[in-house]
């Protein structure tokens, strides 16, 4: 059921070049958006508050911005 709110293609939509592998580019900035290709399972609405509320559980980890000592 996870992987079902999270797959925009339940939403109606597809998205092409999804896999392609592109050096030193932005996520998502090689994708295409096609709307409207089948019939939708989920509502876009839907999917947009569950990507909001997978975000805001989602935990922030951030590095600590010390140098390393290894040889002291």
């Amino acid at each position: 059921m996870k992987a079902m709110l999270q797959t925009v293609t339940y939403t109606g939509n597809k998205l092409a070049r999804v896999h392609s592998k592109i050096l030193f580019s932005k996520e998502g900035q090689d994708h295409i958006a096609i709307e409207n290709t089948h019939p939708a399972i989920i509502s876009m609405e839907v999917f947009e508050k569950v990507q909001e509320r997978i975000e805001s559980k989602t935990k922030k980890y951030t590095t600590a911005k010390v140098p390393l000592r290894i040889f002291q």
